[in-house]
């Protein structure tokens, strides 16, 4: 198995797989979740200290960041520290709202559970481009 499935491995299991099976595990109360916890994520400045420890420690950068340090990203394009943290902030925000989004699609459906896996390797595909790709150079500032 190359670096780059095991990382896609981590990260579906990890992140995506346990919030995509909710939208097809529990009717509209599972596909309930999604939305609630997109509209949390979104509006964290103004919550408890408690809701903001529990998302670091779960879903913020630093779990993010475990996922990164455990698998040898060698083999990918080499990404800067800091754009790579960025890119993960902008990208754990896409895939709860790419959930939230397809619950709502889903509203007023039964997706199937293959329904529920295409979208979690759909949203680990997209999240993964976005972190890994190759970083575009920067052009030199001009001269003054």
């Amino acid at each position: 198995m190359t670096a780059r499935r095991r990382v896609e491995c981590a990260c579906r299991h990890a992140f995506v797989e346990p919030l995509a099976r909710l939208l097809t595990a529990d009717g509209w109360h599972g596909r309930a979740f999604p939305c609630i916890n997109a509209e949390i994520n979104t509006n964290l400045r103004s919550h408890r200290p408690e809701i903001l420890e529990l998302h670091r420690a779960t879903a913020g950068l630093d779990a993010y960041q475990r996922l990164w340090s455990a698998h040898d990203l060698s083999s990918t394009a080499p990404v800067p520290e800091s754009l790579r943290d960025e890119r993960t902030r902008v990208g754990a925000m896409m895939l709860l709202h790419a959930l939230a989004d397809q619950a709502r699609l889903w509203s007023d459906t039964e997706p199937s559970e293959d329904d529920g896996a295409a979208c979690a390797a759909n949203l680990t595909d997209m999240f993964l481009g976005a972190t890994l790709a190759p970083a575009t150079p920067r052009p030199p500032k001009p001269s003054p």
